[in-house]
């Protein structure tokens, strides 16, 4: 078909055949393909596996001016092999706007980073250490310059401050997932870097999620630090982020909440915050106490949408 410029297929049920069939509707006027595979198990993942592979080795030739590449599929399906089949085509495409694929090599990503027309990206990252290998390998003096949206999943919160030294300014929207719990040190990292500062004062929207049911044995972000991140954020909108400790908040002799030393948050922009706190520190039975809460936070945060809840609800 080579008119086509739009293709998306689902193909959770689908026999392996049909994998086959899609090699033949690529065509060079293809600017935008989103494939979604699933898991299957034996004799029929490995021919599911081999067609999709074939699909993805060859989308360079048949579409060399392929903007937006997505490929939605369960872990079993993305292995290595897969991952080394996506990028050699993305290594070789040079129109790319958008791209979500689980996972890609380091040339790849070295290849995206040299993109000026790149502007969205979701995948797995690699460390904080592998990634400035990356960025040294870029043929581009200021990688991912243009890159105005991301979605990673990393391995450690920690290596968020080496990538606050790298992702353009440009950047407006900001997700990150760990299959670690979320660290409440990352805040203060963030807080004492300049990089940080900078890169940050153009984010619209953030998210950082831990794995459900991923447990935490860390206390959560404070509120006073909460207040502080966001007010290092100018144009922040919407923010979602871990678990936050009730402690230090207490209640006065009109059985008020309050908390001593911390101030309302002063931002003029943020009109979303969800969040979390331990589920050991929700008084049972004590509907009083919820309806308090939701007074004081949004008192702290006087943002128009406010969303929080034990930790347990949302796992």
């Amino acid at each position: 078909m080579p008119n086509l410029r739009c293709l998306s297929g689902d193909f959770l049920s689908f026999s392996s055949s049909v994998m086959h069939l899609l090699r033949l509707l690529l065509g060079p006027r293809l600017q935008d393909i989103s494939i979604d595979t699933s898991s299957s198990a034996g004799e029929r993942m490995f021919l599911q596996r081999t067609a999709l592979h074939v699909v993805l080795r060859t989308l360079h030739s048949c579409c060399p001016y392929l903007e937006i590449f997505r490929c939605g599929t369960y872990s079993s399906t993305w292995d290595a092999h897969t991952a080394r089949a996506a990028s050699y085509s993305i290594q070789r495409l040079q129109k790319l706007r958008i791209v979500a694929v689980p996972a890609i090599t380091k040339d790849a990503l070295a290849h995206l980073g040299g993109l000026p027309c790149l502007t969205s990206l979701s995948t797995y990252l690699p460390t904080g250490s592998d990634l400035g290998d990356v960025f040294r390998s870029s043929l581009a003096p200021f990688p991912f310059e243009n890159l105005r949206s991301v979605d990673w999943e990393i391995e450690d919160w920690a290596d968020v401050e080496v990538f606050t030294r790298l992702w353009s300014h440009k950047l407006t929207k900001l997700s990150l997932r760990s299959k670690v719990h979320f660290d409440p040190g990352l805040l203060q990292i963030l807080f004492e870097s300049f990089h940080t500062r900078e890169a940050f004062q153009y984010l619209q929207s953030i998210h950082f999620t831990q794995s459900s049911g991923c447990h935490n044995p860390t206390p959560g972000v404070t509120l006073p630090g909460l207040v502080e991140f966001i007010e290092l954020c100018p144009r922040l909108t919407i923010l979602c982020i871990g678990s936050v400790t009730l402690a230090g908040v207490d209640v006065d002799s009109d059985e008020d909440l309050h908390m001593d030393n911390v101030e309302p948050c002063r931002s003029r922009t943020l009109e979303h915050l969800t969040l979390t706190y331990p589920h050991a520190q929700e008084r049972y039975d004590d509907i009083m106490w919820r309806e308090r809460l939701e007074n004081f936070l949004g008192t702290l945060f006087p943002s128009p949408y406010l969303s929080f809840a034990p930790e347990d609800e949302r796992a």
